[in-house]
Parts: structure tokens; C-alpha cells; sequence
């Protein structure tokens, strides 16, 4: 009996060591390749309705939309190109999401639009684009909001 005992402990001892050496921090984005990733997040305010916007892109769509940001097409990426893309994007997507307040359309513009190139597999980039979204709307009472993001 105390030799299937030891046995047991030398395969718990095993299986623990095994378990926490696989475990690690995740430094890439949690899906494939391939995936874009889309995020908005509504904050309803009583004069306004603002849009947090994030579309995290993969390594492969990052790739495919080098052209659309390196303009020069000098191989890298500055940082007026950056901006511009950026800037390009975000009111792209402004004019792709519809959102009615009592079924009157608003209309949103863009504060301020981000892109960045966070690291991905093989320390390859992914991009990270950021839209801040806003639109004047009369929230001081109750009213239907509808929200849909076409981008």
C-alpha cells in the first residue's frame, strides 16, 4: 500500500509540475491569425451619446492594410501616416454605425482617432485602432436608443 501511496504522489508531483511549467502570460492577441476583432461601447449621456470604437486586427489583415497606411510606400510607417490612417478609418466607421433616438437619426463625429501596431505572434504587428464617437442627442427623459455598427 505505501508503495501505490508513492507512486500517487510521484504522479501528482508530475502532473502539478507540468501544470504550472505550461502556464505563462499570453503576450498575443487571444485569437487567430487571420481575425479582426470589433468592440463598441455605448455611454449614453442626457445631451450626448458617445461611441468607444476598437477594431483589433490580426497579423495577416495588418499586413493587407499596409498599403492603405504606408502612402509613400517607403516600407515604414510614420507617424503623420499613422494618424492619417487613423483619421481615415474612424470617420469610415462613423459613417458606418446608424443610432436613432426616438427614431431620429444621429449623427457622429470623431474627437479623437488612434491606430496603434502592438506586437503579435512572432513579435509580428497587429493593429489596434481607436475611435472616440460622438453624437449631440435629448436623453433627459426616457426615449428609445437603437444602435447598429455596419463597419
Amino acid at each position: 500500500m505505501s508503495r501505490t501511496l508513492r507512486r500517487l504522489g510521484v504522479l501528482v508531483g508530475v502532473i502539478v509540475t507540468l501544470v504550472l511549467a505550461g502556464a505563462g502570460s499570453a503576450s498575443a492577441h487571444p485569437l487567430g491569425n487571420f481575425t479582426v476583432n470589433h468592440y463598441a461601447g455605448l455611454t449614453v449621456h442626457p445631451d450626448r451619446v458617445e461611441v468607444l470604437a476598437v477594431v483589433d486586427s490580426a497579423e495577416i489583415p495588418t499586413l493587407q492594410q499596409r498599403p492603405q497606411v504606408d502612402l509613400n510606400g517607403d516600407g515604414t510607417v510614420s507617424g503623420a501616416e499613422q494618424q492619417d490612417y487613423a483619421t481615415t478609418q474612424c470617420a469610415q466607421l462613423a459613417d458606418a454605425v446608424r443610432a436613432t433616438v426616438d427614431g431620429e437619426a444621429l449623427r457622429f463625429t470623431v474627437p479623437s482617432a488612434e491606430a496603434d501596431y502592438p506586437p503579435g505572434q512572432a513579435n509580428l504587428p497587429t493593429t489596434r485602432l481607436t475611435c472616440h464617437l460622438v453624437a449631440p442627442a435629448r436623453l433627459d427623459q426616457p426615449a428609445t436608443l437603437s444602435f447598429r455598427d455596419d463597419f
